[in-house]
């Protein structure tokens, strides 16, 4: 069964529940780059000096598995919290990443492309 659903927010719901969508050609689009391509991570906040940012970006397939520790310890940000299934989930040290997790972390902006094209690379490159 495939449940044909134009309502982006509807569609998240269906997908929760283990029933396969069939979208609107943007919202496919967008679902289909963003598996192919790795997406940059997008400023949510910055602060009003400037000097800390609050990203958000989708984690990738090489970061699935492995501790926020591990992933703080490599770049040098903090992470804040990770949307998991459409939940805000409170980080600690010993949370691990899974698929479809969007982590929001904050980074230094003079660290932040640096950070960004590290992550779009493999873990430990």
């Amino acid at each position: 069964m495939v449940a044909r659903i134009s309502d982006p927010r509807r569609a998240e719901v269906y997908e929760r529940l283990g029933i396969p969508t069939v979208g609107s050609v943007d919202r496919t689009t967008a679902l289909l780059l963003a598996r192919v391509l790795p997406l940059p991570p997008d400023v949510v906040y910055t602060e009003d000096t400037g000097y800390l940012s609050l990203c958000r970006v989708p984690v990738g397939p090489s970061w699935v598995g492995h501790e926020i520790s591990a992933l703080e310890a490599e770049l040098g940000i903090r992470a804040a919290y990770v949307l998991r299934f459409s939940k805000v989930l409170m980080v600690e040290a010993s949370t691990v990443l899974q698929e479809n997790d969007e982590l929001f972390y904050f980074v230094a902006e003079s660290q932040r492309e640096a950070v960004a094209s590290r992550l779009a690379r493999n873990f430990k490159e």
